[in-house]
């Protein structure tokens, strides 16, 4: 229920978000072009990472008007809202305020860059460290993606790379088989 009230409240502050400069540069590099080659092109100019623009492309296909980014966007948010609301373990109230702080309702929901995928799929590596998934390339995987969003979110994934590498070390795997789950993240 408060994912709902979260996401009609974005929903509606965003129809009032006028979009600022840079969310439209990342539309416009993925709506004026041809080709994914041109856009990689002209991104070596941009200085961030590929994904969310690659995302754009893709939905810059289908409709012309911003409004498919920000809607783009707050899916993303919105599973991060999600994620803290049900999975967090936080009392209930911290996890019922959270989604209104200023991160979560306006940078990480209304304004439509890459941050809010970054969050999300930090998150959820987060909540596969927390319930011990066994699959050993889903963290370092979700931790590439996240990177491959924002590069800032690289400054998250490696510490918390090491942590899990750490505490799985301890538990169960030998040292020789950990090569393909860090090859999952740099690979990403």
């Amino acid at each position: 229920g408060i994912t709902g009230v979260w996401l009609l409240v974005s929903m509606f502050v965003m129809s009032k978000h006028e979009i600022w400069l840079d969310e439209a540069q990342h539309w416009l590099l993925a709506t004026d072009i041809n080709s994914l080659g041109d856009m990689f092109r002209n991104m070596r100019y941009e200085g961030h990472a590929p994904l969310w623009n690659v995302l754009l492309f893709c939905v810059s296909r289908i409709s012309d008007a911003h409004v498919s980014m920000q809607a783009l966007h707050l899916l993303f948010a919105t599973g991060s809202v999600f994620v803290v609301v049900r999975y967090a373990p936080f009392a209930l109230w911290v996890r019922l305020i959270i989604p209104f702080t200023y991160f979560f309702g306006f940078e990480y929901a209304i304004i439509a860059r890459n941050y809010a995928p970054a969050v999300l799929f930090v998150l959820l590596a987060c909540l596969c460290i927390r319930n011990d998934n066994k699959k050993l390339f889903v963290v370092p995987l979700l931790l590439g993606i996240a990177t491959l969003f924002h590069t800032y979110a690289g400054l998250v994934a490696l510490p918390m790379l090491f942590y899990w590498y750490r505490g799985k070390r301890k538990k169960d795997i030998e040292t020789h088989n950990f090569f393909l789950p860090f090859l999952s993240f740099v690979v990403a």
